[in-house]
């Protein structure tokens, strides 16, 4: 396609032809590296990690049995840089990412890797992660198979658009540490006082049956 003819290829488009119609099961990885590429696959999860440290709700209008994450180059307003490496024409993102494969690396250590060459290089642009559901960045990073949860048995998947009866989603119990994903019992951020989980279940769904980092492994 000809941008100049046939215009941009929108988000939406991105989102309906390769997102959308994979099956459960499947993990796909991906890399913008282009400009006002933020969004660009419209996954309903952003994570945040150099301040905040935890995930956001990016998309809610928007959900996948497949499991997916990508690295873009920048956000949304923001234009993606290309560098000359090694005389040759290269992608800021690109060559940030190669750069961040080392042995032992884990998701987190590739988006921190990734942000922190770009600010060596002064580099105005912000990239993004997201993903079609939250899970723990400190597991290893690994293109080869399915990554939520960590876990080698079948994937978990949390309640699309579950929220408590205080209006906190899946993604606000793992960030807060109200949960323990390698138990599944309260976390640590969890105060007592609070009472159980299950006095927060809206419809007889409790953060225990929607949250994967609240249920028992």
């Amino acid at each position: 396609l000809d941008y100049a003819s046939s215009g941009m290829i929108e988000d939406n488009t991105v989102w309906n032809t390769l997102v959308k119609p994979l099956p459960k099961g499947v993990a796909l990885h991906g890399i913008m590296d282009c400009c006002h590429s933020g969004t660009g696959m419209d996954l309903p999860f952003e994570y945040k990690g150099e301040n905040a440290g935890c995930w956001k709700m990016a998309h809610a209008g928007t959900a996948s049995e497949a499991d997916v994450v990508i690295f873009s180059g920048c956000e949304d307003d923001q234009t993606s840089a290309d560098l000359t490496v090694g005389g040759e024409g290269a992608g800021a993102l690109t060559t940030a990412f190669l750069d961040a494969q080392r042995p032992g690396a884990t998701f987190k250590s590739v988006y921190d890797h990734i942000h922190q060459w770009m600010n060596r290089l002064k580099l105005t642009q912000e990239p993004v992660m997201s993903s079609t559901n939250t899970f723990d960045m400190n597991q290893p990073f690994d293109i080869s198979g399915i990554w939520t949860k960590g876990s080698a048995g079948p994937t978990c998947r949390d309640q699309a658009f579950w929220k408590d009866s205080k209006g906190y989603t899946c993604a606000d119990y793992l960030n807060k540490s109200w949960c323990d994903p390698k138990t599944g019992s309260h976390g640590k951020g969890w105060k007592f006082w609070w009472g159980s989980r299950d006095m927060y279940a809206v419809n007889g769904v409790s953060a225990k049956q929607a949250c994967c980092a609240c249920k028992k492994p």
